[in-house]
């Protein structure tokens, strides 16, 4: 009597299986571009790029350098850049401000003032800002307006305080979704996953059908 498989000749079960997820990712890859395709998403990105103190607490604290800013003294100065990008395959547009409400980022610390504004790609509107309360300002509003597709915008502040974490405290826009991270950060994390998982598999022995 014959088995399935016997009329085989030397198979590599490995180059099969190889094979077959490679078909399977080619093809839910086919699918998913032509999803993104006929569905336009708009995203956008914030995150803080940097934060750097300009002295050693040591120095502001005895006294021997400090920092002026209109004649008010900054004890712990900090330079800022945050960043803000619509990695979205469509503009963002002002109308798209529920209620016509900013986008507010909360510093957790007192923004002494913006030193910087940088829009790119050259030409692109630079949002407006402004900033809630009057005294002791831990916050920044982006007012309503428009975005362009795969705009960036990077803003760079004195801070004074410790590092703290920043917080998007409102979040008024409609149809677009708004993410905490750098952007193509979690991909990247699946596939340096994905990679550290690839050597245990390739450990696991599978048979080799052989004609007998």
């Amino acid at each position: 009597m014959k088995i399935a498989g016997e009329g085989w000749g030397n198979v590599d079960v490995w180059s099969i299986v190889v094979t077959a997820v490679v078909s399977l990712l080619v093809g839910l890859l086919g699918a998913w571009a032509a999803l993104r395709a006929g569905n336009p998403k708009r995203r956008l990105h914030w995150w803080v790029e940097s934060n750097t103190p300009l002295m050693s607490p040591q120095y502001g604290s005895s006294g021997d350098i400090s920092i002026r800013y209109q004649g008010s003294r900054v004890d712990q100065p900090r330079i800022v850049e945050f960043v803000v990008a619509n990695t979205g395959r469509k503009d963002i547009t002002s109308s798209m401000f529920h209620a016509d409400d900013s986008l507010i980022f909360d510093f957790g610390e007192r923004i002494v003032r913006l030193l910087t504004t940088n829009s790119s790609p050259d030409g692109s509107t630079t949002p407006p800002i402004t900033y809630p309360g009057t005294t002791r300002v831990v916050a920044f509003e982006l007012n309503p307006c428009h975005i362009a597709e795969r705009q960036v915008v990077r803003f760079t502040f004195l801070i004074d305080g410790d590092e703290a974490e920043v917080r998007c405290s409102q979040m008024p826009l409609v149809d677009v979704r708004v993410v905490n991270e750098v952007p193509g950060a979690r991909r990247r994390s699946l596939v340096l996953g994905a990679l550290n998982v690839l050597p245990g598999i390739a450990g696991i022995p599978l048979p080799v059908f052989r004609r007998r």
